[in-house]
């Protein structure tokens, strides 16, 4: 058989050939993570282009740039917002979860008997005694 095969990382010999060499290399590009702009940053630059269109020259080109830069910077003020809100969202969520998980550890620690200090172990003690010696003795009065 003279057929050869191909395989992702190259071409292999059929059997019987004898050749056990890579005849030919294949490298996949590696892919690049390409990260966005912060929103901050794309409000400057646009704050920045309106600024330069601010002092240059006014004709009908100019005047459609003012309008494009207008609309971007209402559409970057709107995710802005959208971005505020949906992190006020999250964090009056948290606080909810955290009120819930609040009220859960009191309840519990209520129902809870805590153990009792010395002082109060002493005054108990000290009823008892005064209770087994006959109850209220008012001669010290």
């Amino acid at each position: 058989m003279s057929e050869r095969l191909s395989i992702d990382c190259g071409t292999f010999p059929c059997e019987g050939e004898g050749e056990t060499q890579l005849t030919q290399d294949v490298t996949r590009p590696k892919k690049t993570r390409i990260r966005k702009r912060s929103l901050t940053i794309q409000l400057q630059e646009a704050l920045n282009s309106a600024q330069l269109l601010e002092t240059s020259e006014t004709n009908e080109l100019s005047i459609a740039r003012m309008k494009l830069i207008q609309t971007r910077l209402d559409c970057l003020l709107k995710m802005q917002a959208r971005e505020r809100n949906d992190k006020l969202k999250q964090a009056l969520a948290e606080v909810e979860r955290l009120k819930a998980e609040n009220e859960q550890l009191k309840a519990a620690a209520l129902a809870k008997p805590r153990p009792l200090t010395a002082e109060e172990i002493a005054v108990q003690k000290f009823y008892a005694e005064k209770e087994r010696m006959g109850g209220t003795n008012h001669e010290h009065c």
